[in-house]
């Protein structure tokens, strides 16, 4: 750095040798110390003025001496720390403090900025006038960017423990003294902070296994770290919660021994719907089974039906034929004639025509009236707002469940008279079979698989519908569905897009 040439300072004679060679030593040891001090030295006139300026001082300011010596404090000096050196200068210069520290800044040419911390004194004269003002000056910039960051993660740190979605907290590792905890932790727990901060973790008795503690403080002094500890809590009010805890080992100042972070986590809400889970898909493949029994059941009867009568109709038929006798073909035209009807049963029942053609109404109308007539039950019919199509999904859903609830009291319930009543509304479709039988326990019906009551509810299921069953042995039977209109449209809708 270039050095502007300064004027000889003048030379002390003092009588003698040694004082005077005392006096001049001491003063190049100062020049020197002066010249390669590691911080920044500079002398200010009473007004302010660089008089004198070290080269470490030129580096910090970013400035040659040249551009130094004889300039205010203030260009060097950042504008809005300004009034706040002023005041301190003037405080020196006033005889108010001897000395004073200033954190400020200072300004580059270039507008680059630096963070310094100035040590100020004055020097006065024998007559006790300021003369001079003495400064030292320290670049923290990276002190200060430091302590920035610091602030900065310190402050994301608070926020994230006080606001995250899982219950934080700190406490002493060792001996388990809780230092500080956030909402969450406070609300998972029931707890008041002023009830838990400096109090011990164990008074507490927040583990619902205190055994499984000592373990995972083990393991968290040897690795510093233990995630994903799946454990359970204890509520104030006893309640036990399953939870996910993380354990972080780290050091705070002023504590002696490690602290521990502790993050938990609150899955007692999953577990109980993985749990409902399981237990639906448990539900449902019960029921698929069910399902596949009934259809199997089914099966079974429309193969035995064939066999036994339209296979023994046809049989039959082949004798006549390969032995044909007198009157033989009025004979065979009544078999066939009985044959024909035996398959038109057959394929009503499997599904009626007149439910695609006509409609609900007509079709239960037919069924009733055939019900009637073959198992001399007299079905006291009501209906209401079924003269209208519904979607094709509802309409065969109510028909097999009124179907079969009659086919059920014809076999067990032991009555001459029944009731059906179906209705319709804007939202819903309805339907109540009651009969004065025997009854049964509906319990036990539900667990057969091949009972027809399950198979009632399978067919409601899929259109969101309900299927509810009252009974008891010698108190009869009240069979009770109901069908959302929309739900089914939306769903034949859908179906009839794809």
């Amino acid at each position: 750095m270039a050095q502007s040439a300064r004027p000889p300072a003048p030379e002390v004679r003092l009588a003698g040798g040694p004082l005077g060679r005392s006096r001049r030593e001491t003063g190049e040891h100062t020049r020197l110390a002066f010249e390669h001090a590691a911080v920044g030295m500079a002398v200010l006139t009473p007004a302010g003025r660089f008089r004198q300026v070290n080269p470490a001082l030129c580096g910090i300011l970013g400035r040659p001496e040249k551009d130094l010596l004889g300039a205010p404090w203030q260009s060097v000096t950042h504008p809005d720390d300004v009034p706040r050196a002023e005041e301190a200068i003037r405080r020196l210069l006033s005889g108010e403090t001897d000395s004073e520290i200033l954190v400020k800044r200072g300004v580059h040419p270039d507008g680059k900025v630096v963070w310094v911390q100035d040590s100020l004194s004055v020097a006065r004269d024998p007559g006790g006038h300021p003369r001079q003002l003495v400064v030292l000056v320290e670049d923290i910039t990276e002190q200060r960017r430091a302590a920035e960051d610091l602030r900065l993660l310190e402050a994301r740190f608070s926020t994230l423990f006080r606001n995250g979605p899982a219950a934080l907290a700190m406490g002493t590792l060792c001996t388990g003294r809780i230092l500080d905890v956030n909402d969450r932790w406070l609300e998972l727990f029931g707890y008041r902070r002023e009830e838990v901060i400096g109090r011990d973790v164990f008074e507490l008795q927040l583990w619902a296994d205190p055994g499984e503690r000592p373990a995972v403080m083990d393991r968290l002094l040897r690795e510093g770290i233990v995630r994903d500890v799946e454990t359970r809590f204890r509520h104030r009010s006893g309640e036990l919660r399953d939870a996910l805890v993380s354990f972080v080992r780290t050091e705070l100042p002023g504590e002696r021994e490690p602290v521990s972070i502790v993050a938990i986590l609150d899955v007692t809400e999953r577990r109980r719907a993985e749990a409902e889970l399981r237990e639906s898909r448990e539900r449902l493949a019960a029921l698929s089974d069910r399902v596949v029994n009934l259809q199997e059941t089914e099966r079974r009867e429309m193969a035995r039906e064939l066999h036994d009568q339209i296979g023994q109709f046809l049989t039959g038929l082949r004798f006549m034929i390969e032995a044909p006798r007198a009157g033989g073909r009025e004979e065979m035209l009544s078999v066939l004639d009985e044959l024909i009807g035996r398959v038109s049963d057959l394929s009503t029942n499997l599904r009626p025509p007149m439910l695609d053609e006509l409609g609900l109404l007509p079709a239960l109308l037919w069924q009733v009236e055939r019900f009637e007539a073959q198992t001399g039950i007299q079905v006291d019919f009501r209906h209401a707002n079924l003269d209208r199509r519904l979607a094709p999904r509802v309409e065969i859903t109510a028909f097999r469940i009124v179907q079969e609830a009659l086919t059920n009291v014809a076999r067990h319930a032991g009555v001459t008279k029944a009731r059906v009543e179906v209705w319709a509304d804007a939202e819903t479709l309805g339907a109540r079979i009651e009969d004065e039988g025997r009854g049964f326990s509906v319990e036990d019906a539900l667990a057969r698989y091949s009972s027809g009551l399950a198979g009632m509810r399978e067919r409601c299921r899929p259109l969101g519908g309900r299927l509810t069953i009252d009974s008891a042995p010698g108190s009869g039977t009240r069979l009770a569905m109901t069908l959302p209109l929309a739900a089914a449209a939306a769903v034949h809708g859908a179906r009839a897009g794809a």
